[in-house]
């Protein structure tokens, strides 16, 4: 965790969070995307997951790669409501 984990609301024309507690100043994008990892990192510990590259979406040597193919190498299952890549790619046709 960076800083102290003390919280604070900043108007939206607040660049920069200013800890008062630990003297952390920091980005607010930059914060916000930190927290996010920390939260998603420790989401994953609780589950006893384990991720590695090769299970990822991420589409290095082409082929296709998206919700539809998550589903079919890792077995998810999406909600009933859920678009899947087709109905994505129909978008503005």
């Amino acid at each position: 965790m960076l800083g102290c984990g003390n919280k604070r609301e900043i108007t939206l024309d607040e660049r920069t969070y200013h800890c008062s507690e630990c003297g952390l100043v920091i980005d607010r994008d930059l914060n916000a995307a930190l927290n996010i990892r920390e939260e998603g990192l420790r989401i994953l510990r609780e589950s006893n997951s384990q991720v590695s590259p090769d299970q990822g979406d991420f589409n290095a040597g082409g082929g296709s790669s998206g919700p539809d193919e998550a589903v079919k190498r890792n077995g998810w299952k999406a909600p009933a409501d859920a678009q899947t890549q087709e109905s994505w790619q129909s978008v503005g046709r």
